[in-house]
């Protein structure tokens, strides 16, 4: 299945609403995805972290991320790709996180909203 179908398939699932709220662009055929998250659990020898956002669950492999310390409970942004594993489980390999504890998460939320209805209208009325 290709990534958009996957992605696709993805969003739309009632598994992983958390999905619906990221920022989300393509680059060389790979989904790259803007999540925000609360940190459930972290396993320093696995560099696995669970991370929650609402009833939605997902893995974020965080090998690649250096000078970052995870605390349970912080809010956290990441960066990465977004693999389906054979089990079809969806991890996101992180490129980028940082934490982000302070930040107004209902004024995160409405504003990805008003993005969504100004790049749908945008798409609707190219010219103006």
């Amino acid at each position: 299945m290709e990534d958009l179908q996957v992605f696709s398939r993805l969003r739309g699932s009632a598994s992983l609403p958390c999905l619906d709220t990221a920022k989300t662009f393509k680059t060389n055929y790979t989904w790259c995805l803007l999540f925000l998250f609360r940190l459930e659990e972290y396993s320093a020898e696995t560099a696995i972290a669970m991370v929650v956002d609402g009833d939605a669950k997902l893995k974020i492999n965080t090998e690649h991320l250096r000078e970052i310390s995870f605390r349970i409970g912080s809010i956290y942004q990441f960066i990465g790709e977004l693999l389906i594993q054979p089990d079809n489980q969806a991890v996101l390999q992180a490129r980028v996180g940082r934490n982000v504890d302070g930040i107004n998460l209902s004024l995160y939320h409405q504003s990805l909203q008003l993005l969504r209805q100004f790049e749908a209208n945008r798409l609707k009325n190219p010219m103006t």
